[in-house]
């Protein structure tokens, strides 16, 4: 077996907080994930984009979402990983993004973002021991159809299953960072065509994502 990475082109995050709603945080050296409690907390997702076209191939066999974890809670949360519809490819702009819209005056169907219910991959969460490490989720049910179907890329979004009850949220590098950056490594067999590393360093180049 072989493996191909694709490196994030485009991320931010979205905040539920009602006060941060309009808020685009594209910028930050740091996206959050899951469920902050309290008057001034909500829910926080990312928004990941990664090229796949060319990159991750027709024939893999499982995909893995690679986080550097730069901070996590003690006792790990229960979340989500899913992905927006191919329509949203060329729609989304990571740089003007919030909670309302996925581009300036273009607002989501339901605000937080309208990734699909299906496929979805379920998953535990990084606790403060993968701090400073890379923390790896299986998303094949989720990037594997995709990849199979040849999309151009993919945009995915990570959220708490319940977006209630105890704070569970933790951080993780993004491509305005120092860190290693979010990337797609794809298993396939190694009869195919290998792949480059594809992406990180081009995401100034990406127009509409």
């Amino acid at each position: 077996m072989a493996t191909a990475t694709s490196i994030a082109t485009a991320d931010t995050w979205l905040n539920g907080a009602a006060a941060s709603q309009a808020t685009n945080y594209s910028t930050d050296a740091t996206a959050f994930a899951g469920w902050v409690s309290g008057g001034g907390g909500g829910a926080k997702r990312p928004l990941l984009y990664f090229p796949i076209a060319g990159i991750l191939p027709v024939n893999s066999t499982s995909i893995l979402l690679g986080l550097y974890i730069t901070s996590a809670p003690v006792v790990a949360g229960s979340l989500g990983c899913y992905q927006y519809d191919e329509v949203y490819n060329g729609q989304i702009v990571a740089a003007q993004a919030t909670w309302l819209n996925y581009a300036t005056a273009a607002p989501w169907g339901a605000p937080g973002g309208d990734y699909s219910p299906t496929p979805t991959k379920a998953f535990t969460g990084p606790t403060s021991a993968n701090e400073n490490t890379i923390f790896s989720i299986d998303v094949s049910d989720v990037v594997l159809p995709a990849a199979a179907a040849a999309w151009d890329g993919i945009w995915l979004t990570l959220r708490n299953a319940a977006e209630s009850g105890a704070t569970k949220q933790f951080s993780f590098a993004t491509l305005e960072g120092a860190n290693p950056f979010p990337t797609l490594t794809a298993t396939y067999p190694s009869t195919d065509t290998a792949r480059p590393t594809v992406g990180g360093a081009a995401k100034h180049r990406v127009i509409a994502y």
